[in-house]
């Protein structure tokens, strides 16, 4: 399996399943330099502000019925 072949199983996986990119996330960050994890925060939080960005966060009321963070339901 190529380097190419093995990021695109990745990418499908993560994109299935929330708890799955933040497993892969974990895995990744916990032997990052503290420059690598500060350059990625920084280009989360440009992502953010990026004008014409799809919002993610409408499509995750839509499917989950809340915002991430919010309790479920009452």
């Amino acid at each position: 399996m190529t380097r190419s072949d093995t990021l695109q199983a990745i990418s499908v996986l993560v994109r299935l399943d929330p708890m799955v990119s933040i497993a892969a996330l974990g895995y990744l960050a916990v032997d990052a330099k503290t420059e690598t994890l500060e350059e990625l925060l920084v280009f989360i939080q440009e992502l953010e502000m990026a004008p014409g960005r799809p919002d993610h966060l409408a499509a995750y009321r839509e499917r989950w019925g809340r915002s991430p963070g919010e309790s479920g339901p009452s």
